[in-house]
């Protein structure tokens, strides 16, 4: 399903549907922090001042550069909220750092539980809902400009991409003797589909008409930065889901969409990379006979490919389950975090570009 959006109208195609005029959303006043909209708490603006670090009066993160990681809690946000803002790109709720720049944007990779946060009212609304709107509004009076929010289904989703499929749909099965990668149960009897069943990407993406000289974008100087992005569907930190005749991995042609498509000069050039909200781990450890260290390797390679593409990346670790009737144990999800967490620590590469947010 594509939603283009030219001049001011826009409309909701569904593929093989009909089509529905959806109602102007409400206008919102400020971005959402990832860490507030976790906690479902609403947001003081003035917490977010251009330049202001400190975020409370009793943060406990520490004022040190050095410093990648933080625990977050419901009920224990300060250390979070300190931690990136100060390494985010901008001050969030505020425009970026980067003269010139007439926002930022934000991509959540990952399974079902990221899905979830990508879908709550507050993140959704800011990074798609509301992007479809005022994007035009800034940036209108003329037909150059298009938007387009694109929801993918569970399977054949290349073409959302503007990915292409290999020759007679050719489809190479994961590599389980190697205990490496996804999908292990839909998606491994389904070509082309992947084993989650409610994690459909679920993004806008501003073409670059709208970034040309001939679309001159205003903010009012009260108005918050223009924001979108959304949900990319990555349930693994490696797997064989999306597959096209270049990569047969899912991460690499994630990585070559953000590249040439997504990131485009003139959306660099206007609203800098995306930050990148990834977390796997959960659909990883049903793969067959993967170990600890197999995990980390996929992730090191995952990373890699991403933090070229990503202006920061936000790693969040898993929640360990509350019993250890799952196949996520309660153990094994916080020694798989604190693996990923000291590997980001001991990387010059990672550390630089990427943070841990320990649930």
């Amino acid at each position: 399903r594509v939603c283009r959006v030219r001049s001011k109208c826009c409309q909701e195609v569904k593929l093989g549907g009909d089509m529905k005029q959806p109602r102007p959303p409400q206008w919102r006043l400020r971005l959402v922090l990832l860490a507030v909209v976790l906690s479902g708490r609403a947001v003081d603006r003035s917490v977010f001042e251009p330049g202001r670090i400190v975020i409370g009066r009793n943060s406990k993160a520490p004022n040190n550069s050095s410093v990648i990681a933080c625990i977050w809690s419901p009920k224990e946000q300060e250390e979070c909220r300190q931690l990136l803002t100060s390494r985010l790109p901008f001050t969030p709720g505020t425009f970026s750092r980067y003269p010139g720049r007439i926002g930022h944007r934000w991509i959540l990779l990952g399974d079902s539980t990221v899905s979830k946060l990508a879908k709550s009212p507050p993140l959704h609304n800011t990074l798609v809902r509301d992007a479809l709107w005022r994007i035009p509004i800034a940036c209108g009076g003329n037909d150059t400009y298009e938007l387009s929010h694109v929801k993918a289904d569970r399977c054949r989703f290349n073409q959302l991409y503007g990915l292409k499929y290999r020759v007679n749909n050719e489809w190479t099965p994961p590599d389980y003797a190697n205990n490496t990668e996804g999908p292990v149960r839909y998606g491994a009897k389904n070509p082309h589909c992947t084993d989650c069943s409610g994690c459909y990407s679920d993004f806008v993406m501003v073409r670059d008409g709208l970034l040309s000289p001939e679309a001159s974008c205003h903010i009012d100087k009260d108005a918050p930065p223009l924001v979108y992005g959304g949900f990319l569907s990555v349930e693994f930190a490696r797997d064989v889901e999306m597959q096209t005749p270049e990569y047969r991995t899912t991460q690499e042609n994630i990585a070559a969409f953000l590249s040439r498509t997504f990131n485009s000069d003139r959306s660099v050039e206007a609203f800098g990379r995306p930050v990148c909200v990834v977390c796997v781990g959960h659909h990883d450890v049903l793969i067959p006979g993967i170990t600890l260290s197999r995990f980390v390797e996929n992730v090191e390679w995952y990373l890699g490919l991403l933090i070229q593409e990503c202006e920061h990346i936000l790693y969040i670790g898993n929640t360990p389950p509350a019993t250890d009737k799952f196949r996520q144990k309660k153990g094994q999800t916080r020694e798989w975090n604190q693996a990923v967490r000291s590997l980001l620590e001991r990387s010059p590469q990672f550390r630089e570009k990427c943070s841990f947010l320990d649930p």
